[in-house]
């Protein structure tokens, strides 16, 4: 039977990292989890970078483009506090869909699913669910802590 609730679930998966932690000084080990992990208090983020994890996620901030950092200054400046993930996604999703209305006018939501635009925290890939109906954000990142110390999307995945 599954674990019912968070805490459980956090118990149980702080023994198992903790035992492929040890594990990891013998063998290389890749965990391949949940976004999930990251709010897990008890695990210290080491493990994580060990322990090679790999998670999906739909929003990845980074922090070494020089666009994050430019809305990241200007933000600050305009509002003088940092800015949080409904500023980013806030920004993403204007600059999404302006810039699609800009460029394909009235009929941007017939060239939706084909439109590439850079964004900040996003990778939009729009798909329509059923005929008459709305559109999707059918794209992930696959983001990796790296035993470097760093966290970096690897790769990302749309179908």
């Amino acid at each position: 039977m599954p674990p019912s609730n968070k805490v459980e679930r956090e118990a149980i998966f702080s023994r198992a990292i903790n035992s492929l932690y040890v594990l990891s000084e013998d063998y290389d080990i890749t965990v391949v989890g949940m976004e999930e992990y990251l709010n897990y208090k008890s695990i210290n983020y080491e493990y994580y970078h060990k322990l090679n994890l790999h998670y999906l996620t739909p929003n990845f901030i980074d922090y070494n483009d020089p666009e994050v950092n430019a809305f990241i200054s200007a933000y600050r400046k305009k509002f003088l506090t940092e800015p949080n993930q409904f500023s980013y996604r806030g920004y993403d999703v204007a600059k999404y869909f302006l810039e699609a209305y800009r460029t394909n006018g009235r009929s941007y939501l017939n060239k939706i699913s084909s439109l590439q635009i850079n964004t900040l925290q996003s990778n939009f890939k729009m798909k329509r669910i059923k005929e008459f109906s709305g559109f999707l954000n059918r794209s992930l990142f696959v983001v990796n802590f790296t035993p470097e110390y760093d966290m970096k999307a690897v790769s990302t995945i749309s179908d």
